[in-house]
């Protein structure tokens, strides 16, 4: 990076230099600059001679003040109240915009602001101008024996950090590259995509100074080893996660991996499933068969680099250089069963018997004569009902297998039987059900509780009928106390209710429902109950939450470790979303507290049943500052507040007392967060890079890698610790697309900044617990094998048509394909047709701009990034103009006509030979057209000429006529 000091040196010239050259040129008494900055290279370099012009922000075409750069490379402008933006040109220079053409606001006591940002001093951030004219860059890349190696990557960066390169290329058969790149400071990796050799940065991330031809001489590339073999090791389970022996494990190369590798499963106890291949580097499909299961493959494909490191394709990290479990799926076992009249023992036919395992989707089977059943299952854990569905009398009202759908089944390898984790069982035992009638009752419970949870006894539940539901007795019950505290148990006749709770002393009324908003429906009938349409097993029904109405005091300390400390806010936050509660402040001995009702915002308040966590934060302008920080450290403590208002940790009485850690003046923040692949999978291995932004030093820029941490997660995890500032973050990894941290709703880049003693703010996002929001990262965009072009005319009144090219390796979906028309780079889509947006109508008001285009394929799977091509910029030719005049009756009717342009302005000059005989301005209400009276012209024959001029965005038209007076 260059130094600082000389950018420090160049605002110093500039500061002494403005009122001499800043202007332009200005005398020494021109008005003071309302605005001063610096043009400079790529190297940092002044350069002069620059023209700098504000234009309005309103009307672009208006220029609102001017000045040339001085031999330093400053400027100012004296700029009127209004908007504005800066442009900035010179030969042999790009020309640039200040700040991506980010609106200059000048207020009338002379205050600036750029994008809403106040500017201090009016002194503007250095722009850079990119040269025109190039400088080749020219090298050699050879393997470890000293041979040249072709089809090497060598790309040249602006930073090491940067997604995308400034220029690439790939050696030839000599091993060498070139390029042709403007004055700047650059980066080059070289990189094998046949991953054959290791990847590096040349000089091991070296800048190179590009100021005139550079020669860089032979890189080495080290070879990765191509035949030694290695272990591609995973297990294999069932359904219940115990290890499987005995399977036949297939990896079979895939592409250019040749060849088949075959093991088998086998290991002791926990160990049971495991496998190892010993293979080549390359790619490999897996499969894994045997008798008794279903033959399964794995889920993707594997590759072994040459220095055996496993991934895998979809992405997802992998532990230990092993592959993840992989569940196989068994071949169903008959489980046989019986089903009985409870009273008579008598076996019941045509009676449906499900068995519902981990997927939900049951498993049926229906009784015959003899009441028996068989039921085809799979390895693994089933709830076993049986409801009688035929409508044929006598109805039998549903009971469960054990008397509970709490009791699990599990059919095992061999299909060995348990009964909720007992002893192995060879036949089922029966299910008795029990005839139903008119006045037939059914079991329905559900509990009564708190914001946390618990049971609240007292409180009387009641089910209302609809109308139509005959009252069962009792419709009410009032909810338990001690060990089952909170259960209420209804005994209901069939029909539809609602269920809802009278209110107490220290708690509101409630009603079940699985909205939030409504209240549920609960269906009662012989086969079962549900509540708004979904099974409620065994009839039980839930939970109904109630709100509580006593405030508790919560109060605790707050200290250095040694002195209390004053002024520190103290925020209750609920638990579920981060919502602030309550605030209260530390007295002058460091004590908060929570007492009272409270009622204006901001004031402390006693807290309602339920579970928080308490957030301290320095908010004081005292010299020493303290960090944030949450009760419990780094993942904050649950508190609980209980019905007795009992202060709790995880049912533990807790002194609510933290330490804070005073901020020194190295002190550093962590940013948290977590990355995600396509699949929601963590994925390690990203590279995070907090990039500062204009105003906090570049020095604190910081880059970690996405793994595992103590306090967050197992894998997928960046926690990178930078100084107080504002950050863009960036995230790369091989075969993702680069990403940066943006707004869900907008996509636009997010500023996280952190403040002097930790806050951590990004408009944009939830920031959950001070944790920085998932981001996710797609696989790289398919690159584009045929560009999409743009056909027809570039003319105005002609229709053009993007063609959408072709992807490498991937079919193109036109469903998933739209266009976007821009002109001088703003949006132009309302002229836009066609399928996709790919035609586009040529308008007047397109002459004289630059047309682009931009095509997005999105991958209808969701696993790429979309493939974005943005075309060159092609400037549309004036419009074509066409001007006719004919004389009747003495009066010479002049007709102007512009393709697409209904109503066309400008002036229109009728000659007679050389003498003027009309200037004639058409304005839009004319519709192209006007009258001149040829009364006064003297008798014979007259040549006319009738020249009309339009913007500069049409080509002047002329005709000539001869009339005979």
């Amino acid at each position: 990076m260059r130094p600082r000091a000389h950018h420090l040196f160049l605002l110093l010239s500039v500061l002494l230099l403005l009122p001499l050259t800043g202007l332009g040129g200005a005398p020494a008494q021109a008005a003071t600059p309302t605005v001063t900055g610096t043009v400079i290279d790529a190297l940092g370099d002044p350069v002069s001679g620059v023209s700098v012009q504000a234009r309005s922000a309103a009307t672009p075409s208006e220029v609102t003040a001017s000045a040339v750069t001085g031999a330093d490379g400053g400027y100012g402008l004296v700029l009127p109240a209004g908007s504005h933006r800066l442009e900035f040109t010179k030969s042999g220079y790009a020309s640039a915009w200040y700040a991506e053409e980010a609106v200059l606001v000048v207020t009338a006591d002379g205050g600036v602001s750029v994008d809403g940002e106040p500017i201090e001093d009016g002194l503007l951030d250095d722009v850079e101008l990119a040269a025109t004219s190039t400088h080749a860059v020219t090298g050699a890349v050879a393997g470890a024996a000293g041979q040249p190696l072709a089809g090497i990557r060598a790309a040249l960066y602006a930073d090491p950090t940067d997604e995308e390169p400034v220029a690439s290329t790939v050696t030839d058969s000599s091993g060498a590259f070139s390029f042709a790149v403007p004055r700047g400071y650059y980066y080059l990796r070289l990189s094998d995509p046949s991953h054959v050799h290791v990847d590096v940065w040349y000089g091991d991330e070296e800048q190179l100074v590009v100021d005139g031809d550079l020669a860089l001489g032979t890189v080495t590339l080290e070879a990765g080893s191509t035949t030694a073999e290695y272990p591609l090791a995973g297990a294999a389970v069932d359904a219940l996660g115990v290890g499987i022996n005995g399977l036949t494990v297939t990896a079979t190369g895939v592409g250019a991996t040749g060849g088949t590798v075959t093991g088998t499963t086998l290991g002791d106890d926990v160990d049971a499933g495991g496998f190892s291949l010993s293979v080549l580097p390359g790619t490999y499909a897996l499969s894994f068969a045997a008798t008794g299961f279903l033959t399964t493959a794995y889920p993707g494909t594997v590759t072994v680099a040459p220095n055996g490191t496993l991934s895998v394709s979809p992405a997802e990290p992998l532990v230990g250089n092993r592959l993840p479990e992989v569940t196989i799926a068994s071949t169903p076992f008959a489980v046989n069963g019986t089903v009985l009249d409870d009273a008579t023992s008598t076996p019941l036919a045509q009676i449906t018997v499900r068995a519902t395992g981990d997927d939900d989707t049951p498993i049926t089977a229906t009784t015959g004569v003899a009441g028996g059943y068989a039921l085809p299952l799979p390895i693994g854990s089933y709830s076993v009902e049986a409801a009688d569905l035929d409508g044929v009398a006598p109805q039998y009202v549903s009971g469960w297998l054990g008397g509970s759908a709490d009791v699990i089944l599990e059919v095992a390898q061999q299909g060995v039987l348990t009964l909720d984790a007992g002893e192995p069982i060879a036949v089922l035992p029966a299910l008795r059900l029990r005839q139903a009638s008119a006045d037939s009752t059914y079991a329905v419970t559900g509990w009564v509780v708190d914001a946390n949870g618990d049971g609240v006894p007292g409180v009387t539940a009641s089910a209302t009928p609809v109308p139509g539901t005959p009252l069962g007795a009792p419709a009410s019950a009032v909810s338990a106390a001690g060990e089952d505290a909170g259960r209420f148990e209804l005994a209901l006749k069939a029909g539809t209710y609602q269920l809802r709770t009278s209110a107490t002393p220290a708690f509101g009324s409630g009603f079940l429902t699985t909205d939030d908003e409504s209240a549920a429906s609960v269906r009662v009938s012989a086969t079962g109950v549900t509540v708004d349409g979904e099974d409620a097993l065994d009839g039980d029904l839930g939970s109904i939450v109630l709100p509580g109405l006593i405030a508790h005091p919560l109060t605790g300390s707050v200290s250095d470790g040694e002195t209390g400390l004053p002024g520190i806010t103290v925020e209750a936050r609920f638990v579920d979303d981060d919502a602030v509660a309550a605030t209260a402040v530390t007295d002058a001995a460091g004590v908060f507290a929570f007492t009272g009702a409270g009622s204006a915002p901001g004031t402390a308040h006693g807290l309602r049943v339920g579970t928080y966590k308490l957030r301290f934060t320095d908010r004081t302008s005292n010299a020493v500052r303290y960090r944030d920080a949450w009760f419990g450290g780094d993942v904050p403590a649950e508190v609980q507040v209980g019905q007795d208002g009992a202060i709790t940790v995880d049912g533990e009485a807790v002194t609510l007392a933290a330490v804070l850690t005073a901020v020194s003046s190295d002190a550093t923040f962590d940013l948290l967060g977590l990355v995600y692949d396509p699949d929601f999978t963590p994925l390690d291995g990203v590279t995070v890079t907090a990039t500062p932004l204009a105003g906090t030093p570049g020095g604190q820029q910081v880059s970690g890698v996405t793994g595992s941490d103590p306090t967050y997660g197992e894998a997928g995890v960046y926690r990178l610790a930078v100084r107080p500032g504002s950050y863009r973050m960036h995230f790369t990894k091989d075969d993702y697309q680069p990403q940066t941290l943006s707004d869900y709703e907008s996509g636009a880049p997010v500023t996280v900044t952190v403040s002097a003693t930790g806050t951590i703010t990004a408009p944009g996002l939830d920031l959950f617990d001070g944790v920085i929001d998932d981001v996710q990262l797609y696989l790289r965009a398919a690159e584009f094998a045929t560009r999409p072009a743009l056909t027809g005319k570039v003319a105005v009144g002609s229709t053009l048509v993007a063609t959408f090219g072709s992807l490498k390796g991937v079919a193109l979906d036109r469903d998933s394909v739209y266009v976007e028309w821009f002109l001088d780079g703003k949006e132009a889509d309302d002229h836009s047709a066609g399928a996709s947006g790919q035609k586009f109508k040529v308008t007047h008001a397109a002459a004289g701009r630059k047309l682009t285009f931009r095509v997005t394929v999105d991958d209808p799977d969701g696993m790429r990034a979309p493939s974005v091509f943005t075309s060159a910029p092609v400037t549309v030719p004036k419009a074509p103009a066409t001007v006719t005049g004919k004389v009747k009756k003495g009066k010479l009717t002049i007709t102007v006509a512009v393709p697409t342009w209904t109503k066309p302005t400008g002036t229109v000059v009728v000659k007679d030979g050389k003498k003027v005989l009309a200037k004639i301005t058409l304005k839009a209400k004319s519709n192209g057209k006007a009258v001149l009276d040829l009364a006064k012209l003297k008798p014979g024959k007259h040549k006319l000429t009738i020249s009309y001029t339009g913007p500069s965005t049409v080509k002047p038209a002329k005709a000539k006529l001869t009339y005979k007076r």
